[in-house]
């Protein structure tokens, strides 16, 4: 329940690392319930990364973990998780923002979403398409959290991945010399 989950997610406030890591791992085996609870966890999981930075590789793991248990959720929350609040209070959309791809709390963000939608290709119609183009960058930076996504199209986005390695084949000129 979420009540149970607020008790949880209360312990990310300890200033023990050893029980804020304990957290993060149960969190990312933990299928939530309702897309409040996991909007609630991934909240949780950003003010802890401003709390406390060296907790962001853990929170990281446990985000692709919930990603992927939880991509139904996902697809429901996606779109309230890509608004920003600036100091004052006031949202904007990440759709209208050119969001840093080095803030710790938007690659949160990314992480889960890449990681529903390895499972559930549906999450990224949600996805501004700045978000999308930051996927080759953080795939490259967080391979091992972020996953590989082969996906044509996703509702009226066209969206071409490919992995990393066909990047750096040599590709043939008009005069069929290759670059490279």
């Amino acid at each position: 329940s979420e009540e149970h989950l607020r008790v949880v997610l209360s312990l990310l406030e300890d200033v023990s690392a050893s029980l804020r890591a304990a957290v993060h791992a149960v969190l990312g085996c933990i299928p939530l319930t309702s897309p409040s609870c996991l909007y609630l966890a991934i909240k949780a999981l950003q003010d802890n990364i401003r709390r406390h930075p060296s907790d962001t590789p853990n929170i990281f793991k446990s985000l692709s973990r919930l990603g992927k248990l939880c991509s139904g959720l996902a697809e429901d929350v996606t779109p309230r998780l890509l608004v920003v609040r600036n100091s004052v209070g006031q949202e904007s959309p990440y759709v209208t923002l050119h969001p840093d791809a080095e803030d710790d709390t938007y690659v949160a963000i990314l992480v889960l979403v890449f990681s529903a939608a390895a499972i559930n290709p549906q999450v990224l119609a949600m996805v501004p398409g700045h978000s999308v183009r930051h996927w080759r960058y953080l795939r490259h930076k967080y391979s091992s959290l972020i996953p590989t996504i082969e996906i044509a199209s996703v509702g009226n986005q066209m969206l071409e991945f490919r992995d990393l390695l066909s990047d750096l084949a040599p590709v043939a000129t008009s005069d069929g010399a290759h670059d490279g």
